[in-house]
């Protein structure tokens, strides 16, 4: 899955307790947080950003047009399940 943004501009997604995911970037800066964790990332090309479910996921551009490539995998008894990646 990818996720076009343009500067400032916000995206968010519903994250659920089974979700693993993946944040990668060739080009830019987003800022990336989680509601329900204390901590905030910066997702450059150099720093993909890995996160767990539940919460909401949220990304702003910070200083240009971003394409977010989000990887994600599902636990299902047990066992991490890949669901997409891009």
């Amino acid at each position: 899955m990818k996720i076009s943004l343009t500067r400032r501009e916000v995206e968010s997604l519903d994250l659920s307790s089974d979700d693993r995911l993946r944040l990668t970037t060739r080009n830019g800066s987003a800022w990336v947080t989680l509601s329900g964790t204390a901590e905030d990332f910066i997702l450059t090309s150099s720093s993909p950003v890995e996160l767990a479910g539940p919460g909401r996921l949220v990304i702003e551009a910070l200083d240009g047009d971003i394409v977010v490539h989000l990887g994600f995998s599902r636990t299902i008894a047990g066992n991490a399940v890949l669901i997409a990646a891009s």
